[in-house]
């Protein structure tokens, strides 16, 4: 019996189209720059600013990237801003950080039917929430899901920068599990990337859907069911003789 359904956030709920990152970086940089600069800062050029708080993400990434744990962005940003005199303040901080990752919003999109689909899914009695691997802090990603009318249809929001491990780790499913209080075989996990989401889950015990990205159909994923868009569950999910949920037949099952 499927009670739960936990999804990956980035290209699978929120579809993400090609971005210039560097270009992203320059915008994200020139709107903390100028906040910074109202406040009073001493500020180096904004080419040095930028290159200063990327520098910072991309040895935390490396770093984290080789014990499989996860951190977050914000206080890396935080001694960032307060070497050039920024006040330290934690709602500063936020509007800062912000000022960071906005430039990412519009590049996201969602499908037409996500909403409809993710009430439905509630409405047949099922638990869903996320989990993400980001090193974006909780209170950034939820802002764009409010702005994109994903929050209250997602009550339970486990993300890697909170918890500090990353999927595949099992500490992180099994958050995720605590949190909507399911077994791992009465759950259904989709997700885009097979490693982290695919075999992560499944090594748990839980089902599997697997989303796959444009131009990654050709692999083979080891999923229980393989989807092109989140409405394409509603067919998995059929009510069973009890009126609760029940995975579709076997059959269903990518060869």
């Amino acid at each position: 019996m499927v009670q739960a359904v936990l999804f990956d956030l980035g290209d699978t709920l929120l579809d993400f189209a090609k971005m210039d990152n560097d270009r992203i970086a320059q915008e994200g940089a020139s709107g903390a720059y100028e906040r910074l600069r109202k406040a009073g800062c001493k500020l180096p050029s904004l080419n040095r600013y930028r290159r200063a708080n990327i520098a910072s993400i991309r040895w935390a990434l490396i770093r984290h990237k080789l014990n499989g744990r996860e951190f977050n962005g914000l206080p890396l940003m935080w001694r960032q801003a307060l070497r050039w005199g920024a006040p330290n303040n934690e709602e500063f901080m936020w509007e800062l950080a912000w000022d960071w990752y906005k430039p990412v919003v519009p590049h996201s999109s969602i499908e037409p039917d996500l909403i409809e689909t993710l009430i439905k899914i509630r409405a047949a009695g099922l638990k869903i929430g996320i989990v993400s691997n980001t090193f974006i802090p909780k209170e950034m990603l939820d802002k764009h899901l409010e702005m994109m009318g994903l929050l209250e249809h997602l009550p339970v929001r486990i993300y890697s920068s909170e918890i500090g491990f990353r999927k595949p780790h099992p500490v992180i499913f099994y958050r995720a599990l605590a949190a909507v209080r399911t077994r791992p075989q009465d759950t259904l996990f989709v997700g885009d990337v097979i490693k982290n989401d695919i075999v992560g889950a499944a090594r748990l015990g839980m089902r599997t859907a697997w989303k796959p990205k444009h131009g990654d159909a050709h692999l083979t994923s080891g999923a229980d069911f393989v989807i092109r868009r989140i409405s394409d569950l509603m067919p998995i999910l059929l009510p069973g003789n009890d009126g609760r949920v029940s995975v579709a037949a076997a059959e269903q099952r990518q060869q």
